[in-house]
């Protein structure tokens, strides 16, 4: 080698652009950059996420004496209310939740579709055995010795403590339960149903209305009942031995009733309405713009009611009304995918997955607590996540694990797939493994470096890029190193085809191939570069750290107003018009693209 020193200016400058052409990558001039009304876009930035969860609640409990409150809702959704903080609770079932009771804030119970009955031990929810796959619709219970669960096509099941056992008094649905004593209680259904337990058998009482009952409350000797076109019914057992009836007037449904005397009695419609019961008039006293499907509280002036669109209220003693706001997750969310703009799925640590369902994000069926570094799909009923040593995948119905690497060292962190029959992972130390429809089988790189991204061309071509520099590319039968610079580590890919690639990553950096040859282009940013997404060659974005967004038009790349300085890590788009991205602290933007006329 000859040495530095004594090589001419001339002879070194034509050296070192040898060596970089030979790498295989040179620096691109930028190419000036004429405005155009094709060229001038802005984005129009939407918060999804931190928000309240979106998940409908259907039931609330309120423990008198601590004032926990908890309620549940569909897909699983446990909150716990607890002073001024609200907490989600991670109860790994996706089934919706439609009763909950407890006998302190460290033991609570709560039961939904599929015969479901979790018991929260103070630390964790976790279910237990019921002995019925039927829709259990209320809970209640007089001690953990003694609880009621009743549900679809009038099954009772009862816990004595040790296990849940069942009968069926009658062949109509039941909707709640509720009592003043071990033999003093009440369940309510279908068609005015009411039945009566004297703490040995279940006895029809007269029916009073041929409205369906959907809620039971009561104090002393006192019940009442509320259901279908505003109907409310109550026995008064210091009075008479009758049930009466007091309607609401102007309410298509009400679902819930709660309260701790006859003018502290409240109940709640679908049409967002609370209603008082106050010396035998039932007056309107809260009108939201969600339907509330729970009350609970501590006393008259002091209770909580939630429902649609996960929202929660608090009743304090100086009568007014807040919303309570939980936030969906505040775990970093990695990944992005959808099929449709009201069909998207973010993921990330800790195991999180949300699911956008047109109305708001929720929380889906949550098992594992792997890392979730990537998601992709073929359909919504084939969706693979790339989760350290395990690949997940979702069937449309549940999450499962598909792969399991019980190599301690494996970390697979992208997937990627050309159909739900041809998918690639990969991940730490070059490795690779491809799915055939049937089964997931290694494929040997060649490579030790850690792979960042995967994926493929329309020809069939799979490209990997990652920890210096290195790309690769697989044609079916072996793999080919194409590109390396340890300078770089390069964290997302872009593949339109075979001959237009462009990766990203660390310290802002971009390359393409064009066809020709492989060149270094100017990013404008010293910022880490994470994730890049297009439908076109030359409408392409790259997000990365401190809220970047870049955006380019075929020529250069520029950066465009985020409206936050959040981290970015993940980004998906619907068409060329919208995209979502993703990151720290469970950030959601949906942002709209805006092109100048």
């Amino acid at each position: 080698m000859i040495p530095y020193k004594k090589v001419n200016a001339t002879m070194a400058m034509v050296l070192i652009f040898l060596l970089v052409v030979l790498s295989g990558c040179y620096e691109e001039k930028p190419i000036n950059y004429v405005d155009s009304s094709n060229d001038i876009i802005t984005l129009d930035g939407e918060w999804q996420s931190p928000l309240p969860q979106s998940n409908r609640l259907n039931a609330a409990w309120v423990d008198s004496a601590s004032g926990v409150v908890f309620c549940v809702g569909d897909y699983g959704t446990i909150l716990k209310r607890q002073g001024q903080s609200t907490e989600l609770f991670e109860s790994d079932v996706s089934n919706a939740m439609t009763g909950v009771w407890g006998t302190s804030d460290t033991s609570v119970y709560a039961c939904g579709t599929g015969g479901i009955i979790l018991h929260f031990n103070s630390v964790k929810w976790n279910a237990m055995e019921s002995n019925t796959t039927t829709l259990l619709n209320g809970v209640w219970g007089t001690s953990d010795n003694d609880i009621f669960a009743v549900g679809s096509g009038g099954i009772i099941t009862h816990f004595d403590g040790s296990v849940w056992s069942d009968t069926t008094p009658v062949d109509r649905s039941l909707y709640s339960v509720w009592g003043s004593s071990p033999d003093d209680i009440y369940a309510v259904g279908l068609y005015g149903l009411i039945l009566h337990y004297d703490g040995t058998e279940w006895d029809s009482l007269p029916t009073v209305t041929t409205n369906s009952l959907f809620s039971i409350w009561g104090f002393g000797d006192t019940v009442y009942a509320v259901g279908d076109d505003g109907k409310v019914v109550y026995y008064d057992g210091n009075l008479n031995n009758e049930w009466l009836t007091i309607d609401v007037d102007s309410v298509s449904s009400l679902v819930s009733v709660w309260g701790t005397s006859s003018d502290g009695l409240y109940a709640s419609s679908l049409e967002g309405k609370v209603y008082q019961l106050s010396e035998g008039v039932w007056l309107e006293r809260y009108v939201g713009s969600h339907g509330i499907r729970g009350i609970s509280g501590i006393s008259a002036d002091d209770f909580y009611f939630c429902g649609d669109n996960g929202a929660v209220y608090h009743r304090d003693k100086d009568a007014t009304v807040t919303r309570v706001l939980p936030r969906i997750t505040t775990n970093t969310l990695r990944s992005v995918w959808g099929i449709r703009d009201n069909q998207v799925y973010a993921a990330g640590d800790n195991g999180i997955i949300l699911a956008q369902d047109g109305v708001g994000w929720r929380q889906m069926n949550r098992k594992y607590e792997n890392t979730i570094l990537e998601l992709w799909g073929a359909s919504e009923n084939a969706i693979f996540a790339a989760a350290g040593n395990r690949i997940l995948r979702f069937n449309g119905h549940v999450w499962s694990v598909d792969y399991f690497d019980d190599d301690s060292l494996a970390n697979y962190v992208t997937i990627w797939g050309h159909s739900a029959h041809d998918v690639y992972a990969a991940g730490d130390s070059g490795r690779v493994i491809h799915f055939d429809g049937n089964t997931w089988m290694p494929l040997a790189t060649g490579s030790d470096k850690n792979i960042a991204a995967i994926r493929g061309a329309p020809d069939g071509n799979i490209y990997t890029v990652g920890e210096g520099g290195v790309i690769l590319k697989y044609n079916g039968s072996s793999w080919t190193q194409i590109y390396s610079d340890s300078r770089y580590y390069f964290q997302g890919l872009w593949v339109k085809s075979s001959h237009s690639i462009i990766a990203v990553g660390l310290e802002g950096v971009i390359v393409r191939y064009d066809g020709t040859g492989w060149k270094k282009m100017s990013s404008g940013t010293a910022n880490d570069l994470i994730d890049i997404w297009g439908v076109k060659s030359n409408e392409l974005f790259v997000v990365g750290r401190d809220g970047i967004i870049l955006y380019f038009n075929g020529d250069l790349w520029s950066r465009l107003s985020a409206g936050t300085n959040r981290d970015f890590l993940g980004i998906w788009g619907v068409d060329q018009n919208r995209f979502y991205v993703v990151g720290d602290g469970g950030t959601i933007r949906h942002y709209q693209i805006i092109k100048a006329d």
